[in-house]
């Protein structure tokens, strides 16, 4: 009988953990999000990681100026993120799925299937890849 007890312990030690790193990988998006929206460029790139690496094959910092130089020039932007599922890769890795609606001045992307990698670095969850598809 302590054996089950032991193992149901173990169970919701397990499930506070995971339900714990899905809470603090929300509020990372979300705080991603929000810089983006209020055109918070230091804020923005302080959400990707050392690691991070463009897919298109630009070196970081010049990745950084084209970002810098798309938010800071829009005079509104609107973001939303819906449809989030958060897929553990490892320990210390998890994939969050969503799907973007993004508007800014006279452009607009809605329903684009995005993905981020995030990684746990010593500050925090922090995007390490990131992919986006049209649908």
């Amino acid at each position: 009988m302590a054996y089950s007890i032991r193992q149901a312990a173990s169970a919701e030690a397990l499930a506070d953990v995971q339900a714990a790193r899905e809470e603090a990988v929300l509020a990372a998006i979300e705080q991603w999000a929000k810089a983006w929206r209020s055109k918070d460029v230091a804020g923005y790139l302080a959400a990707y990681g050392e690691g991070f690496q463009p897919a298109n094959g630009i070196s970081r910092d010049d990745w950084a100026r084209l970002r810098q130089q798309r938010i800071a020039d829009k005079r509104a932007i609107q973001l939303e993120l819906r449809d989030i599922e958060i897929q553990a890769e490892v320990a210390d890795r998890v994939r969050v799925n969503f799907v973007q609606d993004y508007r800014a001045d006279q452009f607009v992307e809605m329903g684009s299937a995005k993905s981020l990698l995030l990684a746990l670095e010593k500050d925090g969850w922090r995007i390490v890849a990131e992919e986006s598809t049209r649908r």
